[in-house]
């Protein structure tokens, strides 16, 4: 029963959607290899690594709303001191959102040359 498990929560890891906005469909996915993980952009101009961590749990990908969200360190986590840039991100169309179930979520932001990842909560 266990094992299965895992394979569900593994295999909902993949989504598709305009993430760069240029008006074709992009492949995200999570890439496992060992203990590394990444998630991983695949569009016209090639495939972008997002995002890249070590860990056990694993990650998962979902469409962030529409709307304003404010960034995790505008609600006060991080290093106390720092400047808090952005305080919050808009989402139009597609966004990728990516974390892990039950903790940190993150945003990946395309600026129109890079996706620039964005955390949302700690």
């Amino acid at each position: 029963m266990i094992p299965t498990l895992l394979l569900a929560v593994a295999a909902v890891s993949t989504m598709t959607g305009d993430f760069d906005r240029d008006s074709h469909a992009d492949r995200a996915f999570v890439r496992q290899t060992g203990a590394m993980q990444e998630v991983v952009v695949r569009h016209r101009a090639g495939e972008t690594i997002v995002f890249r961590t070590r860990g056990a749990v694993p990650l998962l990908l979902s469409r962030l709303a529409a709307g304003t969200h404010p960034a995790a360190c505008a609600k006060g986590a991080g290093p106390r001191g720092r400047r808090c840039i952005p305080r919050s991100v808009t989402s139009r169309g597609d966004t990728l959102q990516f974390g892990a179930a039950e903790t940190a979520q993150a945003a990946a932001i395309w600026n129109g040359r890079a996706f620039a990842v964005v955390w949302l909560s700690d």
